[in-house]
């Protein structure tokens, strides 16, 4: 999937998350997650993970949950709230 994030073409496939997925522990869900395999991660944890993987430099601030969590769904993966 090609989307742009603040000015960045991004192409990223459901692979990559699931690769990203794998390494970090999940921070502290405070109210959304994205459910990776059964694995819950705060939705801008996992995104920024998925970046810094794919070589693309950006702030978790340069980007909003909402913006995580669309990316998310439209590539298939299971959304929700706490």
């Amino acid at each position: 999937m090609r989307f742009i994030l603040r000015g960045k073409p991004i192409d990223l496939t459901l692979s990559d998350v699931y690769k990203a997925a794998k390494k970090p522990t999940p921070e502290v869900i405070r109210k959304h997650y994205v459910d990776v395999k059964g694995k819950k991660f705060p939705p801008k944890q996992l995104l920024h993970q998925v970046l810094l993987m794919k070589g693309i430099e950006m702030a978790r601030i340069d980007f909003t949950t909402m913006d995580a969590r669309s990316i998310f769904r439209r590539l298939g993966l299971k959304c929700g709230e706490m």
